[in-house]
């Protein structure tokens, strides 16, 4: 049973064709990763899935449902953080709630308990600009998932962010998916990111859509070294190389 079903699903900008006809299935709890070269559409299939984009042609569909347009049910986070910058960690977190009209005690409650998965808790009152990118990464994380999406998107939230953090960063997603089930649909450019995170890993190639996947069936947590690990991340670089050449 697939959460999400995009078939023949296609966008074109000022007469020229971005994302071809592609389809994508997504199961329930899964981690999905779609790399490809830049300009491949990555962002653009993001967009269309999340509905902030209409399509040319194609459908999406989750649960078995039509989506025509955006939906808390479906969350896109961008790799700018997208914060309210006049608001607090917690105000931001508790943005979507309160306009949704959650009661504020079950409100304070859920935003509280998100800053304390993601670490946060004690900068609940601080400003955006009081903090570094990694703490407004996870900020906008827990601001999506307070809304408890069925489906969460993230646009390479991790590229802009230094080593250190950005490897904090992919072991809270790892730490929250396993908490909470949620399924999750990531671009990245980096194998070694796709390669430590993701259940299955799909290749978009410029013009031609999806042209090979890979399923890591490895546990988690993962460490870089492991052989099984160096062999999917040279399966995953022939595969790139391969959508590039054709």
């Amino acid at each position: 049973m697939s959460l999400l079903v995009c078939r023949s699903l296609r966008k074109s900008f000022d007469g020229r064709l971005v994302l071809p006809p592609t389809d994508l299935c997504l199961a329930p709890g899964s981690l999905t990763v779609l790399i490809g070269e830049s300009g491949c559409g990555k962002s653009t299939l993001l967009r269309l899935l999340a509905g902030l984009l209409p399509p040319d042609g194609g459908d999406v569909q989750l649960d078995g449902r039509p989506c025509t347009g955006p939906g808390p049910e479906r969350l896109l986070i961008f790799q700018e953080d997208t914060l309210f910058p006049w608001l607090s960690v917690a105000e931001n977190v508790a943005f979507g709630l309160r306009a949704g009209g959650l009661p504020a005690a079950e409100r304070r409650e859920r935003v509280g308990s998100l800053l304390e998965a993601v670490g946060l808790a004690e900068k609940a009152e601080a400003l955006p600009s009081a903090l570094s990118g990694g703490m407004r990464q996870r900020t906008a994380l827990a601001r999506a998932l307070a809304l408890r999406p069925r489906l969460l998107l993230l646009d390479e939230p991790f590229a802009a962010l230094d080593a250190l953090t950005r490897g904090r960063m992919q072991r809270l997603l790892l730490d929250l998916r396993a908490r909470t089930g949620q399924t999750m649909l990531l671009v990245s450019h980096d194998v070694e990111e796709a390669c430590l995170l993701a259940d299955t890993v799909h290749v978009l190639a410029a013009g031609r859509g999806i042209t090979a996947s890979h399923v890591l069936p490895f546990p988690h947590p993962r460490l870089p070294e492991d052989p099984q690990l160096t062999e999917a991340r040279r399966t995953l670089r022939r595969m790139l190389a391969d959508s590039v050449r054709h």
